[in-house]
């Protein structure tokens, strides 16, 4: 008998067993008792049960099911030892291999090498949310670049930028660029030999990369297989967090929480989380969570910057209170309209000119409201530039830090030294004063306004609120 596992005896002589492995096992097919060597061949060695009793603690990652069929086999003679079989011919064995593959993989195969050590430069760390994890205030993100209007080496020139400069988290989403950014991300997270363990690699999962009844939302059925389809195309065992891209209104709630707990307890994510979701979505999912005892949300990935504010700051506000939720902000440029090259016109080659899909957020460039903003944009990269010595990209984007319930705001950047003028900014945060914050109020007017409190006065301004 393999000590530590499962041996049952059906019928006559129908014997069930249970290995556990951690990888892909080609498995000899005679296996016998007493002196007898069942030898398994796992990850190129050879072990045998008085190997593993000593020496080797097996995962239970992949799971081998053994069927012997011992009905044609002489029966033993009365009295012999129960657990004795006759060794039979090959011919004679009918055997059954099931490979179930629960992550981690990995667990015995030999550390790949390890090409880039991680140095933090300096970055600040946040944790994620209500999670322990911890996410630096400045990750990248591959939309629309990353796999899209950037591919091959380029991408490996930005990816090393990044994590050169303290970056060690990267988002991306199995929509992006129809699969391609996820392509790109995982060949150069492979080949420039990244420890796995060093990264923090976070995806979407909502509209798939072909069209098809079942190929996009959050039923169980894509959220499982649009998983492991990211998975392969990232080549990874595993992401830290996954997202539901956005709410699905013809899902069941609690069949959307039960499919990302699944998820998480198969090892393919280690938390999950929402993207631009209402805060009533968010609310119901917790509430379901904590009722079936489930892994509730831990984040929401929504746009945040100076002219798009209402989310982030008011709505999501009582869940910052109530679960600890934080965010990872998207678009905190606005489309670079916060970088001040659109104050004067759309200039040729830029991200509004050459992308179809932002062709209506270049129109609004020249309605009143957009024309609007860009005098704003103009009087930001004055305070910015007279007061702050820094351009008005680095301001906005250390603006956004500065809300306490940002976990981290993802970079887009088309080359590599768009990584490094966009992390100028953590050398502004600090100088982000109350009298320039105020400052920076009265030139955008926007501030949502707090909910109402029915004529009751305020608390004390030092208490707990």
């Amino acid at each position: 008998m393999l000590p530590g596992h499962n041996h049952r005896r059906y019928g006559k002589g129908l014997k069930y067993f249970t290995l556990s492995f951690s990888n892909i096992v080609v498995a000899d097919p005679n296996y016998f008792h007493g002196e007898h060597t069942y030898a398994m061949l796992a990850i190129g060695w050879v072990a045998a049960p008085s190997v593993m009793r000593r020496k080797y603690i097996l995962s239970s990652n992949i799971t081998l099911h053994y069927l012997r069929e011992c009905r044609s086999f002489p029966r033993a003679a009365p009295g012999a030892h129960a657990g004795r079989v006759r060794r039979p011919t090959a011919d004679k064995t009918s055997i059954g291999l099931t490979f179930r593959p629960n992550l981690l993989p990995s667990a015995l195969m030999p550390p790949a090498e390890v090409k880039l050590e991680y140095d933090t430069k300096g970055m600040p760390f946040r944790r994620l949310g209500s999670s322990g994890l911890r996410v630096p205030v400045f990750s990248l993100g591959g939309w629309l670049t990353l796999g899209g209007t950037v591919v091959g080496d380029p991408v490996k020139d930005i990816i090393k930028t990044a994590f050169d400069n303290g970056i060690n988290m990267f988002d991306t989403a199995e929509e992006y660029s129809k699969g391609k950014s996820e392509e790109e991300m995982g060949r150069v997270i492979k080949e420039l030999g990244f420890r796995r363990s060093d990264l923090v690699i976070t995806t979407k999962i909502f509209w798939g990369v072909r069209p098809g009844p079942n190929a996009g939302g959050l039923s169980r059925k894509h959220i499982i297989e649009g998983t492991i389809e990211s998975l392969q195309r990232l080549q990874l065992d595993y992401v830290d967090v996954i997202f539901a891209h956005r709410p699905d209104p013809n899902v069941p709630m609690e069949e959307v929480v039960r499919a990302f707990n699944y998820v998480i307890e198969k090892g393919w994510a280690f938390y999950w989380g929402t993207s631009e979701w209402s805060a009533r979505d968010i609310e119901e999912a917790h509430h379901i969570a904590s009722k079936l005892h489930l892994i509730a949300p831990v984040a929401e990935q929504c746009q945040h910057h100076m002219f798009h504010r209402e989310r982030a700051e008011k709505e999501y506000s009582p869940l910052y209170k109530h679960y600890n939720m934080g965010t990872t902000v998207y678009s905190g440029l606005a489309m670079g309209l916060l970088t001040g090259k659109y104050n004067d016109g759309i200039p040729e080659g830029s991200r509004l000119a050459t992308i179809p899909q932002l062709s209506n957020t270049a129109k609004n460039l020249q309605s009143e409201e957009g024309l609007a903003k860009i005098g704003k944009v103009r009087k930001l990269t004055e305070l910015a530039e007279k007061e702050l010595q820094c351009s008005v990209a680095a301001l906005a984007l250390a603006w956004l830090v500065r809300n306490p319930n940002t976990s981290t705001v993802i970079l887009g950047a088309s080359s590599p030294q768009q990584v490094v003028d966009n992390l100028k900014a953590l050398e502004v945060i600090p100088k982000l004063t109350p009298d320039i914050l105020e400052k920076i109020e009265k030139i955008l007017d926007n501030k949502p306004t707090p909910f109402p409190t029915n004529s009751r006065p305020p608390l004390d301004f030092f208490g707990r609120l």
